[in-house]
């Protein structure tokens, strides 16, 4: 005779000597609760008329195949286009597929015909269990559903009960969706803490590097400081380009030096060509000079200074040489 092959659970394990998944945990509300739509759940997965050909599925919950489906906030599901000549009917249904791993909300779609007709056969074995949760007629060259028969609460969609006589099953019930509920909210905790975490670590590495650029004084904009002088009175072997002048409530100073021009670079145009620093020309204290030849009479000049600077600005200076 072979020996008795029990089943049994839940036990701590140690040192993984007790191991359970989620058949087991399942298998645990056989003979306790029936599969069916929860009574008194939000709005038990009714099925109302939505816009057009579409219907509305309603906040509630289910248990098949020992599996549970729930559906938190109001969703659509869309019906095919009705036939132009007959009539047919759609069902709306739940279900738990073993093999997918997955419950969900689908609709089968009737058959349009003359004569007698009635909604898809559901599937109902060991792998696969769906229930109807609505029967819809879409009456024929129509675009608006109306005519919606509910199926909760019937023999092809009953409501969760006790199998074993006299058994009350609330209390396991409760037990059943608080637990689910508590999982829910774990989850979104944990949500929480990471985006306030990231949130955290956003603006650590924004403090760190704001704190950088003032540490290692980076400036960000290359402005321009331009100084023309379109007539020289006469010939001179210097030209003075300091000057000052008033933008707004601020007193601006620009000069130049070729030994100390840290940060910043010059162009000189003579007559509209371009001499080149430290060869044709030098600056020493903002006074500028040629190195082989001199300024002429009636000579235009054009000195720019181009500055790396912590905020935008540009300006132009127009001086006559005396």
């Amino acid at each position: 005779m072979d020996a008795v092959n029990v089943k049994y659970g839940f036990f701590d394990s140690q040192n993984h000597d007790r191991r359970y998944n989620t058949t087991d945990f399942s298998e645990y509300f056989e003979g306790l609760i029936s599969d069916g739509v929860y009574q008194g759940v939000d709005k038990e997965l009714r099925v109302d008329a939505g816009k057009g050909m579409q219907v509305v599925i309603n906040p509630g919950r289910a248990k098949i195949l020992n599996r549970y489906l729930k559906v938190k906030v109001a969703g659509t599901l869309d019906l095919e286009p009705s036939d132009p000549q007959y009539n047919r009917w759609d069902r709306i249904y739940i279900y738990a597929d073993l093999n997918k791993r997955e419950c969900g909300i689908g609709v089968k779609k009737g058959v349009a015909q003359a004569g007698s007709y009635e909604a898809a056969e559901l599937v109902n074995n060991e792998f696969r269990k769906e229930y109807a949760l609505a029967d819809i007629q879409v009456m024929a060259n129509t675009t608006t559903v109306y005519d919606i028969r509910s199926k909760i609460g019937s023999s092809l969609c009953p409501y969760v009960s006790a199998i074993t006589p006299n058994a009350d099953v609330s209390e396991i019930i409760q037990q059943y969706q608080d637990a689910i509920i508590r999982a829910e909210n774990e989850f979104e905790e944990t949500q929480r803490k990471f985006d306030s975490y990231i949130a955290t670590k956003t603006n650590e590495v924004n403090n760190w590097f704001n704190q950088l650029e003032t540490d290692l004084n980076i400036k960000k904009y290359l402005n321009r400081y331009t100084l023309y002088i379109r007539s020289i009175n006469k010939d001179c072997n210097e030209i003075d380009i300091n000057y000052s002048f008033k933008f707004g409530n601020k007193d601006y100073s620009i000069t130049y030096d070729t030994i100390d021009s840290a940060g910043e670079i010059a162009f000189l145009h003579c007559n509209g060509k371009q001499l080149t620093e430290s060869i044709d020309w030098v600056c020493n204290d903002g006074i500028l000079s040629l190195t082989s030849s001199t300024f002429k009479s009636g000579d235009y000049v054009d000195f720019t200074i181009v500055k790396c600077e912590n905020t935008p600005f540009n300006y132009t200076y127009s001086k006559s040489h005396e």
